[in-house]
């Protein structure tokens, strides 16, 4: 199932490549919605088509959530989250901070996940109960003990100028406790370079299922650890993550201001 997924992921990161460079032309952006940072693309659209088709064909018994709506069945016990192309805005200003993310998740927990960046040419795969790799090597999350010596990610939602829950006032909080911030447009990436020990550990909120699902199977193959704000399990329905190696995790969450 696993190599499954790394051949469909490429393949759609071949997709994206094939409309790369062209996306300067504007007429081939489109805006999801009246918020202007929400974008849409004929690569999202022409990459989830590939994708569904495929798991639908492997296994018409699970179900699917893919952010531009082409799954369904999201009941069932293995579904499949689907994000085609994590990191439209870097991709639609050509910035190679991009990918394809699929994951599947068994009764609402993160199983395997495939994250491909073809500009990086960095192919992130694992399972959750027994190990990942990046571009078929092993992987751990890093020994870093201390937030002050952490490097930690982050990201903001779309709609941030009217939605009450910005991201900011936490970001003003945890600038002053680690060593450094980065915010790179793409979730599903964060994810992986906690997982490779690039990073220490990652928090966000207003996410959806496919922005979370492959990156942590992946992070928890990697032996990290993922819970949403409150210290749960569950994320894929929380909306919110906290990403760490583990170490440092207790140290992010209690830090973060309360969703409620």
């Amino acid at each position: 199932m696993l190599d499954f997924t790394i051949e469909l992921a490429r393949r759609a990161g071949d997709v994206l490549m094939e409309h790369y460079r062209p996306l300067r032309r504007p007429d081939i952006v489109h805006r999801k919605s009246d918020e202007v940072r929400n974008l849409v693309t004929a690569a999202d659209l022409e990459s989830e088509k590939l994708i569904v088709a495929e798991i639908r064909a492997a296994f018409p018994e699970h179900g699917i959530a893919a952010e531009e709506g082409s799954g369904g069945d999201t009941d069932r016990e293995y579904v499949w989250h689907v994000d085609p192309l994590d990191g439209t805005v870097n991709f639609a200003h050509c910035h190679p901070f991009f990918s394809v993310s699929i994951g599947l998740a068994q009764n609402g927990r993160p199983l395997l996940g495939v994250v491909y960046a073809p500009i990086l040419r960095e192919t992130w795969a694992g399972h959750a109960e027994t190990g990942s790799t990046l571009n078929g090597e092993p992987i751990s999350v890093s020994a870093t003990d201390e937030l002050i010596e952490s490097v930690i990610a982050t990201g903001f939602p779309y709609g941030r100028n009217e939605a009450p829950k910005h991201n900011v006032d936490n970001f003003q909080t945890m600038i002053f406790l680690a060593r450094g911030i980065r915010r790179a447009g793409a979730a599903s990436l964060d994810f992986c370079f906690v997982a490779g020990g690039r990073l220490d550990g990652f928090w966000e909120l207003s996410l959806s299922s496919w922005d979370m699902a492959a990156g942590a199977a992946i992070l928890l193959g990697a032996g990290g650890r993922v819970t949403n704000f409150a210290g749960e399990p569950n994320i894929l329905d929380a909306g919110n993550v906290v990403a760490s190696n583990g170490r440092i995790h207790e140290a992010i969450r209690t830090n973060l201001h309360p969703l409620k």
